[in-house]
């Protein structure tokens, strides 16, 4: 059994967003967590308190980090 069948079914539907997501056109700007030293955007972490990504939501999801859709 895979760890995505012991999911919430909310749950389980968030991740199969996620992955609708991935697969849009655009979806691979935020499929990483952007590298901000290479970039050099010193003032990042200032403009994004938190910054998310799409592997990161599929992680948390896989191990149930989160409780709900909310």
């Amino acid at each position: 059994m895979d760890r995505i069948s012991l999911l919430t079914s909310e749950i389980r539907e968030c991740y199969f967003i996620k992955k609708k997501v991935e697969k849009h056109e655009f979806g691979y700007f935020f499929a990483w967590p952007v590298n901000v030293y290479a970039l050099g955007n010193a003032d990042y972490f200032e403009v994004v308190e938190k910054p998310m990504d799409l592997n990161t939501i599929g992680h948390k999801l896989a191990f149930n980090f989160y409780k709900g859709a909310n």
